[in-house]
């Protein structure tokens, strides 16, 4: 039980980790992509 437990709670902080680095990544990916737009404009 206390090992499910600290799993389950291992695995919810791995994952949400993950979706921080994967928010991080798309989010740098799109300012890069829109900079490069906008000096493309210029």
């Amino acid at each position: 039980m206390i090992m499910s437990r600290a799993a389950f709670e291992f695995f919810q902080y791995f994952s949400y980790g993950w979706f921080c680095v994967g928010a991080f990544t798309v989010g740098f990916l799109a300012i890069r992509d829109l900079i490069k737009m906008l000096r493309k404009k210029k």
